[in-house]
C-alpha cells in the first residue's frame, strides 16, 4: 500500500513536470513565431499581404470578398499576426498555460491511479470493523482488485510452493504466488 502511495506521488510529480515544461516550450515557441511574424510584417507588409490573400482565396473567398476581408485583417497588427499564427503556421489560438497544465495533468493522474488502491484501503476498513487482521484483508482487496484486472482464473496462495515448471517456469513471489486454475 504504502508502494503504491509512493508510486502514484512519484509518477504525478514526473507526469506534471513533464506537462509544465512541455507547455511551457509550446509557449515559447509560439511567442518565437508572433516575434517573427511581426518581424517580417514590418519588413515586407506587401508579401505578408499576399500570404493573407492566398490563404484567403484558398478557404474560397473570391472577387470583392476577397479584396475586403485581406483589408480586414491587415488593419490591425496584432490580428494580422494572430491571424499568420493560426492560419499559415497551425498554431493554436491560445497555448495552455504551464501551471494550469501540470495541475490538471496532476489531478488526473491521482483520481486514475487512486482508484485501484481503493479496494485494498476498502478491505482494510472492512477487516477493523469486523476485528480480523487488517493485513489478510488487504490482500483481499488487492486479490479483488487482481480479479478485476482480469486474473479471474488465478487465485493467491499464501505460502509459496512449486508445482512443476511450465515453459517459463513457476511464478512465485515472496509472500504469495499466482496459481492456474487447474492447481487449486
Amino acid at each position: 500500500m504504502v508502494l503504491g502511495v509512493a508510486n502514484l506521488v512519484a509518477d504525478g510529480l514526473s507526469m506534471a513536470a513533464s506537462r509544465f515544461l512541455g507547455a511551457r516550450a509550446d509557449l515559447e515557441r509560439r511567442e518565437v513565431a508572433r516575434l517573427r511574424e511581426r518581424r517580417h510584417i514590418a519588413l515586407v507588409p506587401e508579401g505578408e499581404r499576399e500570404e493573407v490573400r492566398q490563404l484567403l482565396a484558398a478557404k474560397g473567398f473570391g472577387g470583392e470578398e476577397l479584396n475586403v476581408a485581406v483589408d480586414v485583417i491587415t488593419r490591425d497588427v496584432d490580428t494580422w499576426v494572430n491571424f499568420m499564427l493560426t492560419e499559415e503556421l497551425g498554431l493554436p489560438p491560445e497555448a495552455d498555460r504551464p501551471l494550469v497544465a501540470a495541475t490538471a495533468r496532476l489531478g488526473c493522474l491521482r483520481c486514475v491511479g487512486l482508484t485501484p488502491m481503493a479496494f485494498c484501503v476498502v478491505g482494510i476498513l472492512k477487516a477493523r470493523v469486523v476485528g480480523s487482521d487488517p493485513r489478510r484483508a488487504e490482500h483481499a482487496g488487492c486479490r479483488r482488485l487482481d480479479c478485476n484486472a482480469g486474473f479471474r482464473s488465478r487465485r493467491l496462495a499464501a505460502r509459496p510452493r512449486l508445482t512443476g515448471s511450465g515453459p517459463q517456469g513457476p511464478v512465485s513471489t515472496r509472500r504469495f504466488r499466482l496459481l492456474p486454475s487447474s492447481a487449486r
